[in-house]
Parts: C-alpha cells; structure tokens; sequence
C-alpha cells in the first residue's frame, strides 16, 4: 500500500518537476567529484540512494498546470513595466485619490498580463509535447533471464542492459557490451547531437562483444565511469567483470550517445552509464547567453528618462494644486478647499496625475515592438535571396533584428564559412618530390612509369592514406556503388587516392590494389582531436610488417619526427608553403616501423594508460619519420570577395579567424579580396612574449598613446577619428597573426594588440584554437564597446558565436552545432550582406520609427491633460472619457505604427545592395538618438499646445449649438481628441515613404473604430450616462468641422515646411538615392509603355546607374551611363523586366 502510495505521488506534476529540479541541481556538471561505481545486473543496489542516479526523464518545460499561473505572473512581476502599471491600479482603487475608474488601468495591466501568458503558454504546450514524446518512447531492457522486456523510456536506469535495435534512437549513454556483428562493431548516426549524418564506428569490447543476451544477462561485475562532463567525444572508463582477471578499458569508441540512432547494425546491447540530466547531451544543452540589443538599452534609458519626467510633472501639478487650494480653493464656486490642507491635497494630487498621465509611457509599445520583430523575423526566413536548395535561413533570435544594423566587427571563419567545404585531393608530396596531379587515381598512373624506388614510395605514401583515417564504407540504396562516410570533408576526400578503401571491422581495414583485395589488421587506434589535431593506427601488413601511421598538421607532426633526414623535412616543408600559398588545405603523414618486441610493449603500455583513463596517446606518437604530405582543395563559396568587399565599404572590419596555415588564411585573404596589393601587410609570428611586444610595438599607429582600455568607445572615436579611421589613412593596413602570438597578445599585451587591430583594415588570425577565438571576439567586443558579429559553422565557431554581440551560423557539412548555438542561421556567407545591410537596416529604421512615434503620439494627445489641469485649478478631471482612454493604446493607435513599420522602406533594396555606404545611416546609430527622441517630444509638445489652446478658446465662452444649447465640457474632450487622432495619423504619413494598402486599412480603420466607439458608448445612457449623445451632437455642429481643418493644419504646416526645406535644400544621400531611384523608375515605366517592351527589349533606354561615391562631405555623384542597366559590384541592378523596381516601395 505504502509503495502504491509513493508511486501515485511521484506521477503528481508537481511533485516530478520539483523532484526532476532537485536532480538537476545535484547532478549539474562539475558537483560531482567522484562517479559511483555502477553494478552489472543489481538493479536494487544501483537505485540506492546514495549513488544519486538521476532518473532517465528529460525536461525542457518551464511550467505545470499548477506552477503555470504564479510562475507567469512571478516573471512579469520581475519587469519594470508590469510594477509600474500595477501602482496605477492601486492608485486607481483609492477613491479619495484616483480620477479615473479603477476597470480602465485594469484593462491595461491585464493586457500586459494576458499577452505574456499566452506566448509562455503557447510555447511551453510545444515543449511539453516534445518532451513527452521522449520520455514515452518505448524500448526493451534486458532482464534477469536474458528475456527482452518492453518499458518506457523514463522508466529506465543507470545499470540496466538495453537492447536497441536498427534505426531505434539510443534512450541515455550506453557503454556498448554486444552487437549483432560477430566482430562487435555498430555505426552510430549522431545528426541529432551534431548535424553529422556520417556514420560512426562503435565497438564492443572483445571480452564481452561476442555473449548472447542470456550470457549478458548473467554478468556480474562492475562500470567504473569518468565524472559526467559537456566534452560530447570524449569518455574513459574500465569494465570490471568477475570473470576476468585483468580491467577491460573502454573509451569513446564504447560509448553510444543518448539521441544518436543505431544505423547499419541489426541489434546492440549496452549498459547505461549516464542517464537523464547527467547524459553528454543533457550536459550540452545550455541555456544560451541572453543577448540585449542596443536599442533595447537605450529604449530602457529613455523610458526611465520619461518615467522621471513623469514625476516632476506630477511633482509640479502636485506642488500647484497645493498652492491652489491655499490661495484660491474659497474663491473657487467649483473646487472647495481640502479639508486636510493644502499639503495633503498636493500630495493627493500628485498621485492622482501618477495615475492619470500614465498613458504618456505607451503601454502598448512592448507589444508593439515585440509583435514587429516577430515578423521582421518571418519576412528575413521567407526572403528567397537568402534560401538555398537545402532551406531556408532561420531567425532565432528575434530581438536582435535592429542589432544587426550596427555592426561594426565581422569575425569570419574559414572553411565552410568563407569556403565550400567541398574537399578534392589535388596535390602531394613525397619523399620530398611534389605531385601536381593527386586526386582521382593519378599517381596509380605515375607509378606505372616511375622507377621501382619511386614507385615504392608512392605505394607506400598511398598505403598509409588509406589506411589512417576513421571512414566507414556504405552502399548507396539506389546505385548500389561504394560510398564513404567520414568525420570531416578531409578524410572522405583522401579517400579517393587510386587504392580503393573497401571495407572497416573492428580490428582490421580491407583495401583492394589492381584488384587484389589485401587486409590490414589494425591492432589500436588513436582518434583525431582538435587537441591533439592528429591521428595515429597502429596496424599489421599483409606482410607481417608492424607500422605506426600518424597523420596531423604540420605544427604538430614536425615536432613529434625523429633525428635525420633533415633535407627531406626540409623539402616537405617547402612543398607545404607552396601548397599553402595556393590556398590548399595540408596533412602530414609520417610513420615508424616496430619490431614484434616493440609492438608488444608498444600495446602493453597502451592498455596500461587506458585502464587508468588518462594521458595514454602522447607517449606513442614520438620518433617517426616523415613520408609526404597531402594538399586538399577547399574552393571559396560564390559571392564570398563580393560580399566581404561590400561590408568593408559599408565601413565593418573584417576579421578571418582560422586554423590553417597561415600562408593558406594569407591567400584566402588575396582570393576573397580582404587583401589587396595596396595594403602595408603587417605579419606577427612571435615566438616568447617579449618578441610579441617588440613587433606591437613596433607597427603601433602613429597615436597609439591616445588609446587606452579605460576610455570609453565614443572618447576614442572622438580623439582620433582623423589618424586611426581605416577608411581616412593614406594606406589602408593589414594584421597577419598567429595562434601563439595572440596566445602571448591575450596575456600580457592587450592594449598594444588593440591598438593595432583598430587601426588595421582587415585582420587575419591563423593557427588559432577555438577558445582562442572567442578571447580575440570578447577583447574586441569588451574594449571596443561596439557590435561585433562572428560567422561560423563548426562546433569549435560555438565559442566566438555566443560571445559576439550577434552570432551567425552556417548549416554545415561536418555538422549544425554552430547553426544552433547561433542568433541567426544562413546557408551562404554571401548571405551575410544582405542580413545586415538590407534586414538589419530596415528592422532598425523600422523599430526606431514606432518607438518614435509611440512616444510621440501618447505625449501629443495626453500633455493636453496637463494642460488642461492648468487651467481648471489642477484639479485632477479627466479631460478624455475613462474607456476612451484605456483603448487609445490598445485598439485606436497600436495598428498603424505596427502596419508602417513591418513594410516601411526608405530605399529599395535594389539601390541598398549598389551603395554599401548606406549602411552608415544606421550604423552609427543615426536614426535613434537622444535628440532625434527629443525632437518628437517637441513637435508633440508643440501639437499638444496648439490641440488644447485652440478647442480652450473655442469653448471659452461656451460654444453653444444652432439651438442655443451649450455643448458642454466633454464634447470639448471629445473635440481635442479626435483632432489629435487625426493629426498624429497625419504626422505618421509623413514619415512613410512606402505606400500600401495595409497601411490605409489599419489608420482609416482605426479612426472608423473610434468613431464607432464613442457612437456606441454615446447610445447607451445607462453605462455612459455623462456619454450620452455627446459625439453625435458634436458632429451635427458645422463649426467643429472648422475646428478640425484649422487645427490640424496649424498642427502639421510647420512639420510640413520643416520636411519640405530639409529635403530639397538640405538632403540627407539616402535621401537623394531615393528620389533617384523614384525618377528612374518613372522613366522606366514611360520608356516601356513607348516601346511596348522592358528594358532588356531596349537596351538603349536603360537608366542612369545609381552608384554613389560619399565624399568627406556626404554629397553624392551618379556615376556616367553604362549600357545594359545598373551596375551592383559587377552584376546587373536592374532585371530584365520592371521588376526590379515593383519592390522599391514594398519591400519587406
């Protein structure tokens, strides 16, 4: 009964999320300092307490139905905005306090409320799903007697044997014990982990990989594992069974990754090591670093900015109507004296103009500006210019949309970023002689005619590629021909040398040389790391020959080869810079012949280091002699030298961040034209820290002492914008460093490696470790105090992509962990422009207006209550109706400004993609300043004034009817407010420069809907009573209609004029592109309808090319008429129809 009991609870919701959270909690990475031995086949002793095995359960859900409501309300009750709005509900309830009804600030709040919970809600529904899909997955455990047993996966635990069949995901790491194949090997597919779909070799220890499930079941014996950790390849452990005298070691190639599938293999049978929270995936699914845009901040600024302007007005108002009420309050026939004093009734009155000119912070611009960036995001995902055959690009991120339109710090890696990751063997070294012509089966050919040494050689370089790598052969379903599926590009690239590589066992390799099949039996094998970046085997010949093979980079093979053969080392070398220069990717190959006493020693040992999980590769891979190198072709992307000469023009640095060599990261610079001839190249290879300074030092810009880390970014723009702009120096500079001299930079010098970077036009770091690179993001991004963006699409990119302010990844070949780590995903890095330089700079033009225009238009309207208080004695009367107000934000004006900013357009994308230095309108945070904040405020102050004093002095003397009856107060409410709807949806069309019918629906439909409104709410006398009749009376009076033109004229005519000299007398070069672009349009179309054709029908009538040259001055030039249309970096502008400028003024 007891045990029924604690079963039910633990199903409770409540109980499994918290006890699920205290797991977590326990078994977080790194609080653990010792792995409890885990016990084959004793189940009970495995569940003790005491181990604090976690359960097999997988949650990424926030809340149940229980903790739902109070954790929402908990988080939005953490917000600044939410407390605020709350106090105005408060004050609200106080009768003796509040001038306006409690229900209306309610409606307010429980806007805010109710939006926030139903996107929690939404999204956490999703989660839930997804979860239960996990943990419900059923699988079979093997029991007691050998028999298979189904379960759920949530029900499964550390200890237990899990049989897992073909195709069948794996439920939690599994330390492989059997497969189906006699040899124990199984191939893993781990493209839910790591993007990878090349299969994975996996075997069983030969001790056990043999055993039925009946033997299996009868094991006894102990898993001796690591401490749980994030590093997904990396295991060590031992098996210790009772039947064995000596510990089995096991490592990576023994452990089968929870959420990888079993592929190509019928059964496999392990034992689970880590379950649930502790799993390597569980332990890698961190919670991304929270990113705020600049905008977000500064928006947060301003509004705190607003807020204290709030409460002075409120401080005054209170301080008047105190002085009111002790001068003038017996005077007064309408206000009496406050019969607690003056002083109270001031305080009194300051909390009631707290709650009454709360509607100057917009309440619905949160939602606003979320909603927009919402489909901001869509439109960058639906972009057909950023799709590939593969997909489309993904937004993840979708608050950082206006960020991308301040970047000013590209950091790129290189291959699969820049390049194609399309690998082809195309030359080599041997024995000290190159090769031209590698790939394909080329050298068979030369060793038919080369002499019997020569020959050898070549057999023998070819012999170890294709033996060294980790490649698995496969049979492509359709054209049943030998495919292979390797780790990287690299190695299935090598796998086509001319000696055909035909199949992998768990300890041996078979090739097939002129169509002889020979077998390689591989006693051990050392996997490449990016650590280690090198691989050894150590195999038999055919022969009986014992080798060691080891292939790597160059850095770190030259340092492992032996004494002698100085010359060929140095050959090989040579051979290497070559190579390198041509931009080709090299591996060195190297090997070391054993004698059976060498080998057996040689295994000895590296069972020795294995049972004691640590350090057992270095040892090995010493003394070898070199035997050539190869040199893999990696092509640049299309568009990558036209893209990355668009963002240096646009004014971006651009970095390339590599690991190659560095004279392949210096000719990828030439190719993807971040060199050029013209630059001073500066190369810093140092080899001690003082080196590394004496070179800083040395090519320090000329006012380098005016740098220094503690000032802030604007201080040094200011100081040396004339001597340290890349774009303003006489020859623009270029930075070659390497891995260790950044490592020595990072450490002890970097202020000097600041300095320099800033003052260099492009920036090439090759030879650079992955945490190198996320170092070099956050020293620039932290002294700089400007955007950065990284671009990568390797697991090792991860690192400097979330430390970016802005993180891009590209789905690669070799995996999408880079994809999902990122803010925003691509395919191509040609892409990247237009990202930044069309989306980024519409979504922070767009966002910057309704955040404009959401302050302007609540301060337009609401100052009039201010005042209005002025001159009624500050006392605290609502000019506008109590319901009116409340849906000003939420219906009358949220829809407009919402509408204009998803389309808004000041140029075509056409002429963004032509003039890269427009990007600089917006990069420089051009288009949301404190000024251009305050400008608004002004014209709404200015609007305001003259809304309120021209209704004031046409109701002065009461304005009465055609049948002598006075209108009243609140038809003067109803008076100054539709004129105010009226012109602050006037005030938005002037800032539209794109036209659509979105736009006319959203502002006639929202003025129809207040009309509609106060209609209604003036036919219902029994709620409205004060309402009843008012607008309706207001609008038979032909006077209002006046009323109404005069006042919205002399509201909007100086806005008008002040638009109208700007423009034409002073114009902004965006400004002048657009009527440019405007004017060619025009001549486009008439020139069509003449010759009843496009452009590409009459070639003669194409237009002048927008193609501006900004001068220091900002003016711009229109380039000289060039045949064929517009020129955008050598393509075509205009297309062949008079599409290419039917989305000037509807782009997205």
């Amino acid at each position: 009964m007891k045990k029924k009991l604690k079963q039910r609870i633990a199903t409770i919701p409540v109980y499994s999320k918290v006890k699920q959270a205290r797991a977590k909690r326990k078994h977080k990475e790194g609080s653990r300092t010792a792995y409890p031995p885990v016990y084959l086949n004793e189940h009970e002793r495995n569940k003790l307490k005491s181990n604090h095995f976690p359960e097999n359960r997988f949650t990424t859900s926030k809340y149940t139905l229980l903790s739902f409501v109070p954790l929402v309300l908990w988080e939005q009750f953490s917000k600044a905005t939410t407390i605020y709005f709350t106090l105005i509900f408060i004050i609200s309830i106080i009768p003796q306090i509040s001038p306006i009804t409690p229900w209306t600030s309610l409606m307010g709040l429980l806007f805010i409320l109710v939006v926030a919970a139903v996107r929690e809600g939404y999204e956490d529904v999703l989660r839930h799903k997804a979860d239960s899909r996990v943990n419900r997955r059923r699988y079979l455990l093997v029991d007691f007697e050998g028999e298979r047993v189904v379960t759920r996966s949530r029900w499964l635990h550390v200890g237990n044997l899990v049989y897992v069949r073909c195709d069948e995901q794996i439920p939690a790491d599994l330390v492989l014990l059997a497969t189906s194949n006699e040899d124990g090997i199984c191939y893993i597919e781990t493209s839910q982990l790591d993007g990878e779909t090349n299969l994975k070799p996996r075997k069983a220890p030969v001790q056990t990989g043999h055993l039925t499930l009946k033997s299996l079941s009868e094991l006894k014996g102990t898993l001796q594992c690591e401490v749980p950790h994030h590093v997904m390849y990396s295991f060590k452990g031992t098996l210790h069974l009772d039947s064995e005298s000596q510990a089995i070691p096991l490592d990576n190639q023994q452990l089968l990754l929870q959420s990888s599938f079993l592929r190509n293999t019928d059964w496999a049978v392990g034992i689970i090591a880590y379950a649930g929270p502790e799993t390597k995936l569980s332990l890698n699914q961190k919670k991304p670093p929270f990113k705020t845009s600049r905008l977000d901040k500064r928006l947060n600024k301003y509004v705190l900015i607003l807020f204290v302007v709030n409460m002075l007005i409120n401080l005054g108002m209170g301080i008047g109507g105190g002085l009111f009420d002790y001068y003038y309050a017996e005077d007064s026939p309408y206000l009496t004296a406050d019969p607690d004093g003056p002083w109270v009734a001031g305080v009194k009155l300051f909390f009631a103009y707290f709650a009454l000119l709360s509607y100057l912070i917009p309440l619905s611009l949160v939602v606003s500006l979320e909603l927009v960036k919402v489909i901001q995001a869509r439109f960058m995902e639906w972009d057909y210019e950023m799709s590939t055959e593969r997909g489309h690009m993904t937004v993840k991120t979708s608050n950082l949309n206006d960020e991308l339109a301040l970047v000013q710090y590209v950091f790129s890696d290189k291959t699969g970023t820049l390049t194609e990751n399309q690998m082809d063997f195309r030359k080599c070294s041997i024995n000290g002689r190159a090769y031209e012509n590698a790939g394909e089966g080329a050298l068979r050919g030369v060793m038919d005619v080369a002499g019997r040494q020569e020959a050898k050689e070549i057999y023998d370089f070819l012999i170890a590629v294709a033996v060294c790598h980790s490649a698995v052969t496969d049979i492509h379903r359709k054209t049943k021909e030998l495919i292979y599926k390797a780790s990287s590009p690299d190695e299935e690239a090598l796998c086509h040398n001319g000696i055909v590589f035909i199949s992998r066992s768990t300890q041996s390799i078979t090739v097939q040389v002129n169509g002889d099949k020979l077998v390689y039996e591989v006693l051990c094998s050392m996997e490449f790391t990016s650590d280690r970046r090198r691989m050894s085997v150590v195999v038999r010949t055919p022969e009986g020959e014992l080798k060691l093979l080891t292939k790597g980079a160059d850095t770190m093979m030259y340092s492992r080869l032996g004494d002698g053969d100085d010359e060929l080392k140095e050959k090989t070398l040579q051979d290497l810079d070559v190579f390198s220069k041509e931009g080709l990717r090299t591996l060195v190959y190297a090997e070391k012949r054993l004698t059976e006493q060498e080998c057996g020693a040689f295994l000895e040992q590296y069972n020795e280091a294995a049972t004691l999980m640590d350090g057992r590769e270095e040892a090995f891979e010493r003394n070898l002699n070199i035997i050539g190198a190869t040199a893999i072709e990696d092509k640049l992307q299309d568009g990558v030298p036209e893209t990355i000469a668009y963002l240096l023009e646009a004014g971006m640095r651009v970095w390339v961040i590599t690991g190659d060599k560095q004279a392949t990261a210096i000719n990828i610079g030439y190719s993807s034209r971040l060199l050029n001839g013209d630059m001073e190249l500066i190369i810093i290879n140092a080899e001690s820290t003082e080196e590394c300074l004496e070179l800083l030092t040395q090519h320090q810009p000329q006012d380098s002492a005016d740098y220094d880390e503690s000032r802030t970014a604007s201080q040094t723009q200011l100081e040396n914008v004339d001597s340290l702009s890349i774009h303003s120096q006489k020859r623009k500079r270029a930075l070659v460093i390497d891995g260790g001299s950044i490592k020595f930079a990072l450490k002890d010098h970097r202020t000097l490696f600041y300095n320099l970077a800033r003052s260099c036009h492009s920036v090439i770091c090759n030879r650079v470790t992955p945490l190198q690179k996320a170092k070099v993001v956050r020293l620039i991004k932290e002294t700089s105090k400007e955007v950065c963006l990284s671009i990568g699409d390797g697991a090792n990119d991860v690192g400097m992509i979330q430390e970016a302010n802005v993180g891009v990844g590209i789905y690669g070949k070799e995996g999408n962990q880079a994809a999902r780590a990122s803010d925003f995903a691509l395919h191509q890095f040609r892409h990247l422009k237009r990202l930044l330089c069309v989306h980024g700079r519409y979504s922070m033009i767009r966002n910057a207006l309704i955040i404009h225009y959401s302050f302007y238009k609540n301060a337009a309207v609401f100052l009039a209550q201010v005042w209005f208080g002025i001159f009624s004695g500050f006392s605290s009367q609502t000019l506008y109706d109590d319901w009116v107000m409340t849906f000003f934000n939420i219906l009358f004006t949220a829809w407009p400004p919402i509408a204009v900013a998803v389309f808004e357009t000041d140029i075509s994308h056409r002429v963004i993609e032509a003039n890269p230095h427009v990007y600089k309108r917006v990069q420089s945070n051009g288009v949301f300043t404190m000024w251009s904040l305050c400008g608004w405020f002004a014209a709404s102050i200015y609007h305001s004034l003259v809304i309120f004093f021209g209704a004031y002095f046409l109701w002065a003397d009461g304005l009465q009817d055609t049948s002598g009856l006075d209108t009243g107060f609140y038809s003067m409410g109803h008076a100054i407010l539709f004129v105010g709807i009226i012109v602050i949806f006037l005030k938005l069309f002037l800032h539209v420069n794109n036209w659509n019918w979105l736009v006319h629906f959203t502002v006639w439909g929202s003025l129809l809907l207040y009309i509609i409104l106060v209609l209604g709410e003036g036919s219902v006398i029994y709620f409205f009573p004060n309402q009843f009749f008012v607008f309706f009376h207001m609008c038979t009076m032909p006077i209002i209609y006046l009323w109404v033109l005069l006042g919205t004229v002399a509201c909007l005519l100086p806005d008008f004029l002040f638009a109208y000299v700007q423009r034409n007398f002073f114009p902004e070069p965006w400004q002048i592109l657009q009527e440019e672009d405007r004017l060619l349009k025009k001549r486009h179309i008439k020139s069509s309808s003449k010759n009843y054709g496009s452009l590409s029908d009459n070639p003669e009538a194409s237009p002048v090319p927008i193609q501006a040259e900004w001068a220091a001055t900002g003016s711009v030039k229109a380039a000289g008429t060039k045949s064929g249309g517009y020129s955008r970096l050598g393509e075509p502008l205009l297309a062949s129809s008079s599409s290419a400028f039917n989305d000037s003024d509807s782009d997205n």
